[in-house]
């Protein structure tokens, strides 16, 4: 998928040198003391300007992106694709933004994905999309869409992924089909859309398991399993995450192998089997440099630090789950750091019985989830504001939280999975209990049982936990304790 007139380049200097137009060849044969070409001529001074700078840029930064590890050490080469796309150079542009970088030699736009910086992304996309054809068109709708996914900016990302689609089947492009379909698949999980999701890993599961590749494989089946552990269907979810980790150990890429491992310690984690999860976690952490994909660290900390949590280690908990949330602010991944600032908040409230500080933690959430238009993640963050404004015995403040959580789930009814309406219904009981309504608490957690019951899920066994001790009284409790 090259569309270029430029001959193949062998060094960022040599696809400068065969940029270089025909109105600037003589000079262009001038090499000035540091062997680069001297780019002058009968060009207008602005063009003589561009020309300039995205030589000194080239110059300045092609012995350093073998070793780039951040935004700064690739900021030559992004500034070399802005003066190539003012000159017009879309070949030069398209062969700059896809140049390896890094360890593994990973294309500048997909590592700066991995890095967080989606603006950037979204600004090297936005710069191609129209100028060589549809195959360039195909990769810019790809990036534009997940960047502005990551970025929480749903709506944003829509048009590109239908964009994908459409010119796939009419062309009749079965492998941009299963690219796409992967697309829109991850843009209904991000939402939380999980039955949809599943749909279109389906469908991409049926185009590529013919004639596509081992690696796209081991991707899909690992999405698939993911997506079928949140609707709770944790065996047929864990069956496909352990046929991904298998697929990946014969293909000879530990970053690949890491990713397939973090999902099924995910998967572990659902089935309550922490132990297993732990193990594969902690493997996954100690390599994660490989991936260098922030966004991954942040999910695997997150995972980890709860599972730290279930075995009571409450300190290890809470650092992974600070370290998690600063690397999703790094990440710039808005609606993962929404639930880790909830999952703090939880930390704070039931570990430190610090509700003030968990009300700020959950605030923070629902500043986020207002800013990218998240309905799930303002669900969540007003429940937990109810929660925690009650046991503050804030119950005014409490009850306006959970009358607002109540009508945005009926709003949303259709795109809330039923683990959620359980979690949510599960915090209103204990709101219910602490503003001395015993048998509307009773009534609510019942309905959370049901819907989520504790043998099939961890968040169950969690509500049922709960509701055994509040039930028991204090001083039962204390005896407990002393046995």
């Amino acid at each position: 998928m090259t569309p270029t007139t430029i001959p193949a380049p062998t060094s960022l200097p040599s696809l400068l040198t065969a940029a270089i137009p025909p109105e600037l060849a003589a000079t262009a044969a001038t090499v000035d003391a540091h062997g680069s070409p001297c780019v002058d001529g009968d060009l207008p001074l602005g063009q003589q300007l561009h020309w300039l700078a995205l030589e000194n840029w080239i110059y300045a930064c092609h012995r350093m992106l073998p070793q780039a590890q951040g935004l700064q050490a690739v900021r030559g080469l992004m500034e070399a694709c802005h003066h190539s796309r003012a000159l017009g150079q879309w070949s030069l542009a398209y062969h700059l933004t896809c140049w390896p970088v890094g360890r593994e030699g990973v294309p500048l736009h997909e590592q700066l994905g991995r890095w967080g910086h989606y603006r950037a992304q979204i600004e090297l996309y936005g710069g191609l999309v129209g100028k060589l054809g549809p195959e360039v068109d195909l990769l810019c709708w790809h990036g534009l869409g997940a960047a502005h996914c990551h970025l929480g900016e749903f709506k944003l990302a829509r048009p590109y992924h239908e964009q994908q689609l459409q010119w796939a089947r009419a062309q009749g492009d079965r492998s941009a089909e299963a690219q796409a379909l992967e697309d829109f698949g991850q843009w209904c999980y991000d939402q939380h859309n999980y039955s949809l999701a599943i749909h279109y890993f389906q469908q991409q599961y049926q185009l590529v398991a013919p004639f596509q590749s081992d690696r796209l494989r081991v991707t899909v089946l690992g999405k698939l399993g993911r997506t079928y552990c949140c609707t709770l269907k944790i065996q047929k979810g864990l069956s496909y995450l352990k046929q991904a980790l298998d697929l990946s150990r014969g293909l000879g890429c530990r970053a690949l192998e890491l990713k397939a491992l973090a999902d099924l310690g995910y998967g572990y984690f659902r089935m309550n089997a922490t132990e297993e999860a732990i193990a594969c976690l902690e493997t996954v952490l100690a390599e994660l440099d490989l991936v260098g994909d922030l966004a991954l660290q942040a999910s695997v900390l997150r995972n980890l630090g709860t599972a730290y949590g279930w075995q009571g280690n409450v300190h290890a908990a809470m650092a992974c789950g600070q370290e998690a949330l600063a690397l999703s602010r790094r990440a710039q991944n808005p609606s993962l750091e929404c639930i880790l600032l909830i999952d703090i908040g939880l930390w704070y409230n039931w570990h430190e019985k610090n509700y003030d500080q968990a009300i700020v933690y959950a605030q923070a959430s629902l500043s986020i989830a207002h800013r990218i238009g998240s309905h799930y993640d303002a669900i969540m963050s007003y429940t937990h504001l109810a929660l925690h404004s009650a046991q503050k015995q804030d119950l005014v403040n409490a009850e306006s939280y959970v009358q607002t959580a109540l009508h945005l789930l009926e709003d949303q009814q259709d795109l809330i999975d039923c683990e959620t309406e359980a979690l949510v219904l599960a915090c209103i009981a204990k709101v219910h209990w602490v503003s001395g309504r015993q048998l509307w608490a009773f009534f609510t957690v019942c309905r959370s049982l049901w819907l989520l019951p504790p043998w099939q899920s961890i968040n169950g066994r969690v509500i049922l936990k709960n509701t055994v001790a509040t039930l028991t009284p204090s001083w039962l409790q204390r005896i407990l304790k002393r046995r």
